[in-house]
């Protein structure tokens, strides 16, 4: 049920006012059924910050656990491992007891003869230079690795041989087993993108229940603007727990009090229109019925040919005029003049048209234009349609300067017959091209109803081509003038 209809309901339940049932579902509410108070929205958003800097704890301390896990069961050595025992390593290797491939594994070495040829190696060939440098310039400090920077050290033993063994180690922990120590990145690296994966994941969990619980903080929000766009106003808005979401919604229910206010108005305005249009057709028939008694005994009498055709214009006239009361009468008591269809042969309305065109135009002194090259049937109710043509053609007479010319044209674009209207007036205006469809629009303060002009011709035609399921366009043409073009389907589909 449409905005309108509800107002107009409410209107006739308690003359013009909405009903006491209504009026008493929001009664006591500040801003409608909105109730005040609430948390304050910044709370509502410090809670999750809350639950990320918990998450971060609890993450931490996961890794943490993890790692001494890994560490107690001998899989991982500490990061001061390698430094603490790198002495006894030395000694080990320089007094033969321990061969350079038997080093633990947070080691890397490499054995050099003493011209720096490598002899065995457990380090990458990127590294080995560095080491013969570090050798020869007696360094225990080689550079930095890691993901943070971890300081890389190097010890020297000089083995049994003769030869150089040069050890290598960083300051991080280190897997015990060597196909691990070679095949991932140091356990502390592993653990930091760990850490990295799980916090994306719980911040990802959170943001998704931020989310979906402000989403349904909103919610009364949301279907009160949908309400709104579907212009149906009879309903209560409701409340969140969140004092900003509460202050949005109070003025969303006061929008909505005045929106049905306004539609209140509007409605008393149409029905104020409505019953004028009615009492006018009414007041119509009266004149009416003393025209055509008079034009009846006028053409009893003997009259001449000029005479005749008079008093054939005048009894033509006066019937149209008394379908258009009758179409009057129909639209003030229904909202809108039913369409009676029938198929019409196009070139029997083409004949009417041109008759009621030409005779506008010759009582203003111009000349008529007209082409109908189409045959066939065309589904419309005649009266209707040649009624909004003879509009448009007396719009234009009386717009368009003594001697020129109107055109009426009829031809059909894509299954559609198109009928356009064209005078060489002074065109549209601006606002009239904007505008000109609606009802009561004028154009100029001295068109109005005291001067003959209602503002309803143009309107009419546009109904008119809208309830034949087709389309009306207000243009100028090119060479100036205005050019009006209603375009109706062959067959009418209801919808």
């Amino acid at each position: 049920m449409g905005a309108m209809s509800r107002v107009r309901a409410t209107s006739e339940d308690g003359g013009g006012s909405p009903s006491a049932k209504e009026d008493s579902s929001r009664a006591g509410f500040p801003g409608g059924a909105v109730r005040k108070g609430g948390l304050p929205l910044a709370l509502v958003i410090a809670r999750y910050f809350a639950y990320a800097f918990a998450s971060v704890g609890l993450l931490a301390v996961v890794v943490f656990a993890l790692f001494s896990v890994l560490a107690g069961s001998g899989a991982v050595y500490l990061a001061s491992y390698a430094d603490e025992n790198v002495a006894g390593a030395v000694e080990a290797l320089e007094s033969g007891e321990l061969e350079p491939a038997d080093l633990p594994s947070c080691y890397r070495w490499a054995v050099f003869d003493g011209a720096g040829a490598v002899l065995a190696a457990d380090m990458d060939e990127a590294n080995r230079d560095e080491a013969w440098a570090a050798v020869r310039e007696g360094s225990s400090v080689v550079g930095s690795s890691g993901l943070l920077g971890d300081v890389r050290k190097q010890a020297t033993a000089v083995l049994p041989s003769g030869d150089v063994c040069a050890l290598q180690f960083d300051y991080v922990p280190d897997f015990t087993s060597k196909a691990l120590r070679d095949a991932l990145p140091d356990p502390q690296a592993l653990l930091l993108g760990l850490f990295a994966g799980m916090f994306v994941v719980a911040m990802a969990l959170i943001a998704t229940r931020a989310a979906r619980v402000i989403s349904a903080k909103m919610r009364p929000l949301t279907e009160a603007a949908a309400h709104i766009e579907r212009q149906d106003l009879d309903f209560a808005v409701d409340s969140t727990n969140v004092r900003e979401m509460n202050e949005v919604l109070a003025a969303m229910e006061r929008m909505r009090g005045a929106l049905e206010e306004s539609l209140h108005a509007r409605w008393a305005a149409d029905e104020a229109r409505r019953r004028q249009v009615a009492a006018l057709a009414h007041d119509l028939k009266t004149p009416l019925a003393i025209a055509r008694w008079n034009a009846d005994l006028l053409s009893e009498g003997p009259l001449d040919a000029d005479q005749e055709a008079c008093a054939r214009e005048l009894s033509d006239g006066i019937a149209r005029m008394d379908d258009y009361v009758r179409l009057l009468v129909e639209a003030s008591q229904t909202g809108a003049a039913g369409a009676a269809m029938a198929d019409v042969d196009v070139a029997e309305l083409a004949a009417e048209v041109e008759r009621q065109a030409r005779q506008l135009c010759e009582a203003r002194g111009l000349a008529l234009d007209f082409s109908c090259p189409l045959d066939g049937t065309l589904r419309v109710d005649r009266v209707q349609l040649a009624r909004a043509v003879a509009n448009l053609v007396d719009n234009a007479a009386e717009h368009a300067p003594m001697g020129t010319r109107v055109a009426v044209r009829f031809s059909e674009v894509g299954g559609a017959v198109r009928i356009a209207v064209e005078d060489e007036g002074p065109g549209f205006s601006a606002g009239a091209l904007e505008h000109g469809k609606e009802r009561f629009y004028t154009g100029s303060t001295d068109r109005n109803a005291a001067s003959g002009h209602f503002g309803l011709g143009l309107s009419i035609v546009d109904d008119v081509a809208a309830a034949h399921g087709g389309t009306f366009e207000l243009s100028n043409g090119e060479a100036g003038g205005a050019r009006c073009v209603i375009e109706v389907p062959r067959k009418h589909l209801p919808s």
